[in-house]
């Protein structure tokens, strides 16, 4: 069960960047039921010398939808290191609905595409939202 906007950008072939914002059910291991998501995927290079940096913002909600928590994950292949995690105590993801309660009789719609204005606006409130909390 996903609900889902994608906007794929590419500037040239050597760099890639996909800005996401959707619903996804939490996996076993999470918290909570489901999740709402921003993320920041670029992809640089080819083959062998390809490198992957991730950012993500992530809201965990219980069933009935009360909030519980929310993770800034960043990781990188560049930096061969670990990922980075901050925990946050206010919900931070945007351009998804507010109230939400899951329901389990229902699907969400899913492929639903980001525009330029949204994909912008997503992509500025992630690279802010990390530049104040790494």
């Amino acid at each position: 069960m996903m609900v889902g906007c994608t906007s794929d950008q590419t500037s040239n072939q050597e760099v890639r960047e996909k800005i996401e914002a959707y619903i996804t059910e939490s996996l076993e291991y999470e918290a909570g039921s489901y999740v709402k998501v921003n993320s920041q995927i670029i992809m640089s290079g080819t083959d062998e010398q390809l490198s992957v940096e991730t950012r993500q913002i992530k809201d965990y909600f219980t069933k009935q939808g009360s909030y519980i928590k929310t993770k800034l994950i960043h990781s990188s292949t560049k930096q061969n290191s670990d990922e980075e995690e901050v925990i946050e105590k206010e919900p931070m993801t945007i351009l998804l609905p507010v109230d939400l309660a899951l329901d389990e009789s229902k699907t969400f719609p899913s492929g639903e595409e980001l525009d330029e204005k949204e994909s912008e606006k997503v992509k500025q409130h992630i690279i802010a939202t990390f530049d104040d909390a790494f």
